[in-house]
């Protein structure tokens, strides 16, 4: 088991860089960082404004994320190679959750129109922000497919998909099981999701065409964001109390990074659940999970861990809050 205070000389550091979110207490942006520690930078600075959401398209040369000011948010581009912003959308709805598509060339984000609606339209665009098209609507969470370009989403009548055009949609799961994220698998076979029966949430997976559905945690705990690792055979995930079992609030931020083996069901756990850690993302080989951990004593940083290794250390030292990293493809670093 791994602490806060485990740090070794001999961690081994998979290649490619981490985006991020930096919250510094007056507004949030995107920042850059080699998963050595090298090269910190931000690549958005707009005052007044908060980033958030940063994702990588497949080449590993652009980031999408969203930008909101004064109630409204939309979407913005960097290009890595050039150093530009390309406003993609904005305006009077709030823009959120961007994604590529499989093939890099087409953007897809939610447009939620306000009030107390759960599901948005979900909207097509250039990556230059012209023709932009409802694909569907009543969306939430979506994502596609790595290798086929099917796309998945959460909708009033359960865990959907669809063709990349939005049809022939086959629901995979009903509304009974409360579905609150779902994630494609690296080979397209299997999707493994958050579900809730109960009053209890548990990771599950459940095969593409809607089959052969497996309970793969059973705890007493609340499993969150779950993530694959690029060989297909882990999930990476955090776990913490069940709120019902707390009796004060410092308990109530504990969050501990587990990994399940998916063939022996063995857990490593990472990080020990005295401390707030959150959103693991995979390095693109497999051998390497980044994450943020947040101590009593200190502000959030980023963490990365040498995972056949069981060791880490933080490659960030900045003050204020960190989220949503997000490890680049493996085009980046073979390129660079």
């Amino acid at each position: 088991m791994w602490t806060h205070l485990l740090l070794t000389a001999m961690l081994a550091i998979p290649h490619g860089q981490i985006a991020f979110v930096l919250n510094d207490g007056t507004q949030s942006d995107i920042y850059l960082i080699w998963a050595d520690g090298r090269g910190l930078k931000s690549i958005t600075s707009t005052i007044s404004a908060d980033e958030a959401a940063p994702r990588w398209s497949p080449s590993g040369r652009i980031i999408a994320y969203s930008t909101s000011s004064e109630g409204n948010s939309g979407i913005n581009l960097f290009l890595l190679d050039s150093n530009r912003t390309i406003k993609v959308s904005s305006g009077n709805s709030a823009d959120m959750f961007p994604s590529f598509f499989p093939n890099g060339t087409m953007l897809t984000f939610e447009r939620w129109s306000g009030g107390e609606q759960t599901y948005s339209n979900l909207i097509t665009s250039t990556l230059y922000g012209t023709n932009q098209q409802v694909l569907l609507p009543e969306v939430f969470r979506h994502s596609w497919s790595p290798v086929n370009g099917q796309l998945m989403f959460i909708s009033p009548k359960g865990l959907v998909t669809t063709n990349r055009r939005g049809e022939k949609e086959t629901v995979l799961l009903q509304q009974n099981v409360n579905v609150l994220q779902a994630e494609w698998s690296p080979n397209d076979l299997l999707i493994a999701f958050i579900g809730v029966t109960n009053g209890q949430s548990n990771i599950y997976t459940i095969s593409s065409n809607g089959k052969n559905i497996k309970n793969i945690t059973r705890s007493n705990n609340i499993e969150e964001e779950i993530t694959w690792a690029p060989t297909g055979d882990r999930i990476a995930y955090v776990t913490r109390p069940d709120p019902k079992t707390i009796t004060n609030e410092q308990e109530m931020k504990k969050r501990a990074i587990r990994i399940i083996d998916l063939k022996t069901r063995k857990r490593t756990t990472l990080t020990d659940g005295t401390s707030e850690c959150y959103s693991p993302t995979w390095a693109p080989d497999g051998t390497g999970l980044a994450f943020v951990c947040c101590y009593v004593t200190t502000s959030c940083q980023l963490y990365v861990a040498d995972v056949a290794a069981n060791t880490m250390r933080a490659i960030t030292t900045a003050g204020g809050r960190i989220s949503d990293p997000k490890w680049s493809p493996e085009l980046v670093f073979k390129n660079n």
